[in-house]
């Protein structure tokens, strides 16, 4: 078996330097007034800028000591939950795209210069806005360098935070609450005065319902997909919090902890991995099942506060 988690080795990794916020438009074209056609090169741009320019003022909380906060909680700790009324109607799907975009979120590292490198910002995964107050949910793969106490950090990593779709950055402040089995964690970020727009949870669908996805593979941000449900298992060696749910909504690496919606725009799962089969050895790949986190792993994780 080979299988793919979808948080390592994602964009290639965008050196800060002198990379300054400026659109750059040729043969005298203007910026478009609409917002259908985003130029994301110009948006990543805007990240590094952002962080250079804020980096003092937004408290950031380094990853040595996100690390060092782990042994403050435990594989049961859960986090603080207060619940948000789910959508109880359909949505057209760009709808649902425009409503749910802010609730999906970019998680970078900084790293600083080491060994004769330029400092560095790497786009590693997707993340999950839950509640207004800053909990977030991603993979446990993601975040496994501070969970783990045998891994170590690379020392140039210095910095993990978050961005949203308007390239405003938030620092993470700690994982709250993780399971290695559901390759869930749950972390809290610093929200300052923005006010976010956590997407509300759902229930837990049938083979056959339609799914659809926000996620960043490969660097590419805000990539949607839709598909359905093909398969829900389980694992009875590891018990519940190993289910999966199998769908055909496309993602790739740089996914992990991306969102996966019903029709409502309510969240059903969570991007975790993908297996590719092959029909034999050094043979041509045939086709690719994409595993998701079903939303019950996640409420497991949750203690919910009325």
């Amino acid at each position: 078996m080979r299988e793919k988690i979808m948080g390592a080795l994602l964009s290639p990794l965008l050196t800060i330097g002198f990379l300054a916020f400026v659109p750059n438009y040729s043969n005298g074209q203007e910026k478009q007034s609409d917002e259908i056609f985003i130029d994301y090169n110009e948006f990543t741009r805007g990240i590094i800028q952002t962080l250079k320019t804020n980096r003092d003022q937004l408290q950031f909380v380094s990853s040595t000591a996100i690390k060092g906060r782990m042994s403050e909680i435990s594989p049961s700790s859960k986090a603080e939950y207060r619940p948000i009324t789910p959508r109880k109607t359909e949505m057209p799907p760009e709808e649902l795209v425009e409503a749910r975009t802010p609730g999906v979120l970019i998680i970078c590292k900084y790293y600083k210069p080491f060994n004769g490198k330029a400092e560095m910002v790497d786009v590693i995964a997707t993340a999950i806005v839950l509640s207004a107050d800053g909990l977030c949910a991603s993979n446990y793969h993601v975040f496994a360098q501070f969970i783990d106490s045998s891994q170590n950090l690379h020392p140039a990593d210095s910095l993990t935070f978050a961005v949203n779709n308007k390239g405003q950055v938030f620092p993470i402040e700690r994982v709250v609450a993780y399971n290695r089995d559901a390759d869930a964690a749950l972390f809290k970020i610093t929200r300052g005065n923005v006010r976010l727009s956590p997407i509300p949870l759902g229930e837990t669908l049938k083979v056959g319902s339609k799914v659809s996805a926000i996620t960043h593979p490969n660097g590419n941000l805000y990539y949607y997909s839709q598909g359905y449900v093909n398969r829900n298992t389980a694992d009875l060696k590891y018990g519940p919090m190993a289910d999966r749910m199998e769908i055909s909504a496309d993602y790739a690496k740089g996914s992990s902890g991306g969102p996966i919606m019903n029709t409502k725009g309510n969240l059903v799962g969570m991007v975790s991995s993908t297996r590719p089969i092959y029909y034999a050895k050094n043979d041509g790949q045939q086709m690719v099942i994409r595993r998701t986190i079903p939303v019950k792993s996640i409420k497991m994780l949750l203690e919910t506060k009325l």
